[in-house]
């Protein structure tokens, strides 16, 4: 099971609205089809959603669901060894 390994990579995705400011509360979808893994979190307060524990293979896309069902909010990202990868999402 995908969700089971442990990888390397740590993901940081921040959730922003039009304006920059930090959209709280919200799922956010983590999507890697190399390796069949899908995980659903929420972002914090602050707009934040830190994800540890990643795989390193493959290339992940953030996906945030709407009413029309989920659409890719951001380019897929690539995580390394050690390095935590950081993303910015701005939702309009």
């Amino acid at each position: 099971d995908p969700l089971l390994q442990v990888g390397d990579g740590i993901g940081q995705i921040a959730l922003v609205d039009d304006s920059g400011a930090p959209v709280a509360d919200t799922v956010v979808v983590i999507e890697n089809a190399a390796i069949g893994l899908r995980r659903t979190v929420r972002t914090d307060a602050q707009g934040l959603v830190r994800v540890e524990g990643l795989s390193t293979a493959g290339r992940y896309s953030v996906l945030v669901p709407d009413q029309a069902g989920e659409r890719i909010a951001a380019d897929p990202v690539e995580l390394r060894a050690n390095f935590t990868s950081s993303v910015t999402v701005r939702l309009p």
